[in-house]
């Protein structure tokens, strides 16, 4: 699945959305889950570039220590 802010959307609706923000040349954040195929993600990061969004960043989580 793939959410845009908290709204479940399609790869087109996406596209769409994101294609009338990049005028506003916004910082998008993508976060995925560890579970999600790394292909589907580079595909994803693609998507959002040819929408044009210029600035891409990475949501990552800390790694969980258990000492």
């Amino acid at each position: 699945s793939i959410y845009l802010n908290d709204s479940p959307v399609t790869i087109a609706e996406m596209r769409k959305k994101l294609e009338a923000l990049s005028k506003l040349n916004p910082n998008v954040f993508l976060k995925a889950d560890k579970d999600v195929p790394y292909g589907f993600v580079v595909e994803v990061m693609g998507d959002i570039k040819e929408a044009g969004i210029e600035k891409l960043g990475m949501i990552t989580e800390p790694k969980i220590s258990l000492k």
